[in-house]
């Protein structure tokens, strides 16, 4: 058993009792540096993730303004005939809100609801000033596409005239 402990457990020359101060310090600075560059990618991590969150609840919301435009839901009061649902942007800055209202005969009618993109998630220029979902599924008003950012990632979101929104593609911006 002695042998065994030996081999296992060898001791320590003698004048040797621990590590060195310069073992020590070079452990400390690589355990540092690698705690350093994990944070730095956690961070560009969660970045990304905010901005496919984004556009994922942006791609959720145009999808129910078309589901309400194309089951013909109109407001309560002053719409006689519903024309379709109306996406609105920004067209001055800040560019992180869009609105939903039912669009009539006479123009927006109903409540408005309001969405606004998390911190740090920004469109970007040019950005269309509306999209309409035509009543009865006749599709979208105009070809948009509507982009995404918060400096480092990008994510895509396009209206086809069919009124059909393609998903998100995120992408690193160079």
């Amino acid at each position: 058993m002695r042998g065994l402990q030996k081999k296992v457990f060898p001791r320590l020359p003698a004048g040797r009792q621990g590590f060195t101060l310069i073992e020590i310090i070079v452990s400390v600075t690589l355990l540092l540096l690698l705690s350093g560059l994990f944070i730095a990618n956690y961070t560009g991590f969660n970045n990304s993730q905010t901005v496919k969150k984004a556009a994922s609840d942006l791609v959720a919301n145009l999808r129910a303004a078309r589901t309400k435009a194309a089951s013909g839901v109109k407001p309560s009061s002053g719409c006689d005939t519903l024309t379709g649902y109306q996406v609105r942007f920004p067209i001055t800055s800040p560019y992180n809100t869009y609105k939903t209202q039912a669009f009539c005969e006479t123009g927006a009618v109903g409540p408005t609801i309001t969405y606004t993109l998390p911190a740090g998630v920004n469109f970007t220029l040019p950005l269309p000033a509306s999209v309409i979902f035509y009543a009865l599924d006749r599709g979208a008003s105009a070809a948009r596409t509507i982009t995404l950012t918060d400096l480092r990632t990008t994510a895509k979101v396009s209206i086809f005239t069919s009124g059909i929104i393609s998903d998100f593609v995120p992408t690193p911006t160079p």
